[in-house]
């Protein structure tokens, strides 16, 4: 589920932080509406406690906790002390808070208001809010407001996250289902009854990659349909090339060794193209299930290619070692023929001084060639870049062990290369 999950980890990130943010805005917004609502009733309060107010000399009037005094000077000592910041034009009010923990309701919060009475007299106008007088149970709420906020945030928050979350799932969902549907599409061959969604863009989607499969698969049918009609074309020419280089050899007996030479390379090149006949076919048949179980005899296997492949090595100065074990097992003859020829075939052709080695031991198959001239050509084995044989590579050596659950080891060393291959590796 690896489509699902990464688009659920981007979207509900992106969800997490949009949630977030959005709890802290109506946090902010629910505190600051608060506070603001707090400052306008106690500036109405005191406004109209000043209108009701008379002229006053020297002197200051209490009324419910209200001081009203003509000049900041008369008010109470506590205020003085308190107050850090008086309002300097009419109609303008500042407040003090005690010094208290942060999300905790104040002891004391002191109110100054600079305001005009009936009679356009200026006056100072405080009121102090503390636990003794049911105003303060509008501080005391604050606690509670902090958490309301919160509160309300968090629920907007995870509404916005369950909304994009089902947003999510109605995206996701098709998704999936043009995600099965193209794995699908190997076991079913069904390319025309691609799915229907109800988003445009999934519906390019699936046309393109069914389109896209479909030209691919042409172009595969086309192939493997060349590699056929080669193959058995070839074969024909081969067989009457191989005839006639036999009634040569009969003819050449006892002749002149040099025509017996250049008919002895005609052979070997003959024989080669008869190899890359019977690889053709294989690669025309890219199934496991087109090519049938046989008990094959490993140990025949292994030395009839070395004695096909013998004439590489003649004329060098190389020491062939061969060992073998009696072995039958069931295995795909053509593929393990393919596999164990090219490697044989590498040893010989890119050793020029030295020693190859062919070691069978029941499943399994090693070859080492070891050579006292150059090692680049056992490391361009190990990249792949050398022809290994006729043009197959180790790529193809990897594909086929891979394909057939053999095991497959390269140990490439100082003028030494080492292939096993185990065509047996759960036994």
């Amino acid at each position: 589920m690896k489509i699902r999950s990464n688009l659920k980890l981007y979207f509900m990130a992106a969800s997490i932080i949009v949630g977030l943010v959005i709890a802290s805005l109506v946090f902010k917004l629910s505190v600051n509406f608060y506070r603001s609502g707090i400052h306008t009733t106690m500036s109405t309060l005191l406004t109209d406690a000043a209108r009701t107010t008379p002229h006053l000399a020297n002197t200051c009037t209490t009324t419910l906790d209200i001081i009203v005094c003509p000049t900041k000077a008369l008010l109470p000592e506590v205020f003085l002390k308190t107050m850090k910041r008086w309002p300097q034009e009419s109609g303008e009010m500042t407040r003090k808070a005690v010094r208290h923990k942060r999300f905790k309701a104040p002891p004391a919060v002191y109110f100054v208001l600079k305001t005009e009475n009936a009679a356009n007299s200026q006056l100072y106008v405080a009121k102090k809010l503390d636990k003794r007088h049911k105003g303060l149970a509008i501080f005391g709420l604050q606690l509670r407001m902090y958490w309301w906020g919160l509160i309300g945030g968090s629920l907007v928050a995870i509404t916005v996250a369950l909304l994009m979350y089902i947003v999510l799932n109605t995206m996701v969902r098709p998704i999936e289902r043009l995600r099965k549907w193209a794995l699908e599409i190997a076991e079913k061959n069904d390319i025309a009854n691609f799915p229907k969604y109800k988003y445009s863009e999934l519906n390019e989607i699936s046309n393109t990659l069914a389109t896209s499969i479909a030209k691919h698969r042409q172009a595969l049918v086309k192939e493997q349909e060349f590699l056929q009609h080669a193959s058995h074309e070839l074969r024909t020419p081969i067989a009457v090339c191989r005839s006639n280089i036999d009634l040569l050899k009969r003819l050449l007996a006892g002749v002149d060794s040099r025509p017996q030479q250049v008919v002895g390379r005609i052979d070997e090149a003959v024989k080669t193209m008869t190899e890359l006949t019977e690889t053709f076919l294989w690669l025309s048949q890219n199934e496991t299930g087109d090519i049938p179980l046989e008990q094959v005899n490993l140990t025949r296997l292994v030395q009839d290619i070395t004695d096909d492949l013998n004439y590489l090595i003649q004329g060098r100065d190389i020491e062939l070692n061969i060992q073998t074990q009696e072995m039958t097992t069931g295995l795909p003859l053509t593929p393990a023929r393919v596999v164990i020829m090219n490697l044989i075939r590498n040893a010989f052709q890119h050793t020029y001084e030295g020693k190859v080695s062919i070691v069978q031991s029941g499943t399994k198959v090693k070859v080492v060639n070891s050579t006292h001239i150059s090692s680049d050509a056992n490391t361009n084995c190990e990249t792949g870049n050398n022809d290994l044989g006729f043009g197959l590579g180790l790529k193809l050596i990897k594909n086929l062990t891979g394909l057939y659950g053999w095991k497959l080891q390269i140990q490439p060393a100082d003028k030494t290369f080492t292939i096993e291959i185990d065509f047996c590796p759960e036994n």
